[in-house]
């Protein structure tokens, strides 16, 4: 180390000043990528939530108007569709009361999600898009209330990937 300091005393001040002024402008390039860097991903997050937007109000759209059953063959052909949907996670259809009737996930059917998450999506009255974490990634969950003329008669909720393609830890 007292080597370096006496080697660099030696130098001439011009040579110090390329020096130091060569460290600042590697630092400022340093400092200025890492701001792109944050601001191209938070354009990036916001163009998927957008994307995932319009597609779980297209994939909503006339649903309200359909009898809100597990055995409606609507229904039933909708999920199926919507497994093939690039970046959708899971899709689940629910009635009034917050009960699943249909999901991509056998297991939620007829169960009433209590989290936080499930909580809002149940009272909200417009499209809601929120931040979660599906399996350790995180999600954006987006949902969409079924309207029969202007009564709320149900919602679907899609889980849709944060990040494409998906990471293992989100």
């Amino acid at each position: 180390m007292q080597k370096l300091i006496k080697s660099i005393s030696n130098l001439s001040l011009k040579s110090k000043f390329i020096i130091s002024t060569s460290i600042l402008i590697l630092m400022m390039m340093c400092g200025v990528s890492y701001l792109f860097t944050i601001r191209e991903k938070r354009f990036t997050t916001d163009s998927i939530k957008k994307e995932s937007m319009v597609i779980a109000e297209g994939f909503s759209a006339g649903i309200g108007e359909t009898e809100l059953t597990p055995y409606n063959p609507v229904l039933k052909q909708r999920l199926i569709r919507a497994r093939r949907i690039p970046n959708v996670l899971f899709v689940g259809i629910f009635d009034g009361s917050g009960k699943c009737l249909l999901h991509t996930d056998r297991e939620a059917e007829g169960l009433v999600l209590a989290d936080g998450v499930s909580r809002k999506a149940m009272i909200a009255d417009e499209t809601l898009v929120q931040d979660s974490k599906y399996e350790g990634r995180k999600i954006f969950d987006i949902t969409v209330p079924l309207l029969d003329g202007v009564k709320k008669k149900g919602f679907v909720r899609i889980g849709y990937y944060a990040h494409w393609p998906p990471s293992g830890t989100g």
